[in-house]
């Protein structure tokens, strides 16, 4: 029997699964973010009224299995705020459980709640072959190359 997913905004509690998490996105894409860089990602989450923000997926009462870490910033072409998904990420044990898609459809809820005018995204394309990987997520509208990177379409809010 599969557990429920439930998708909520990071907490001060969240603190140590999230770390774990982040340590684990980042080694997979090769990244070495230093301690001092990983605590003021966590504290620009968790401070009122900061243009960072987090969700996590969490499969029943346990630790997270995903997080969607956002930052939300002016557009030029709009009084709306515009929101950036900046990082993506779910265990490898729980791919395929739709913890991803449901990140994004929360991101969404809360972009049409707060006003914003369209979320996006940016990845590598290599990250789109991974079995299990962000492949998926592209079921949102398609894609757009350049450089080796790929971009969501807008998901207009």
């Amino acid at each position: 029997m599969s557990l429920t997913l439930e998708v909520r905004a990071a907490r001060a509690e969240d603190a140590q699964p999230w770390r774990a998490l982040w340590r684990g996105y980042c080694a997979a894409l090769g990244g070495a973010i230093s301690d001092e860089v990983t605590e003021a990602v966590w504290q620009h989450i968790l401070a009122q009224h900061e243009i960072i923000g987090c969700l996590l997926a969490f499969r029943g009462t346990a630790d997270p299995i995903g997080f969607a870490n956002y930052v939300l910033h002016p557009r030029t072409w709009s009084l709306q705020s515009v929101c950036y998904l900046e990082d993506i990420f779910v265990m490898p044990e729980a791919r395929g459980s739709g913890a991803g898609s449901r990140l994004i459809e929360e991101l969404v809820r809360l972009g049409k709640q707060k006003g914003w005018r369209r979320v996006y995204w940016h990845t590598h394309e290599a990250l789109a072959k991974l079995p299990g990987g962000v492949r998926n997520l592209w079921r949102f509208g398609g894609k757009h190359s350049a450089g080796g990177y790929a971009r969501s379409p807008d998901v207009v809010c």
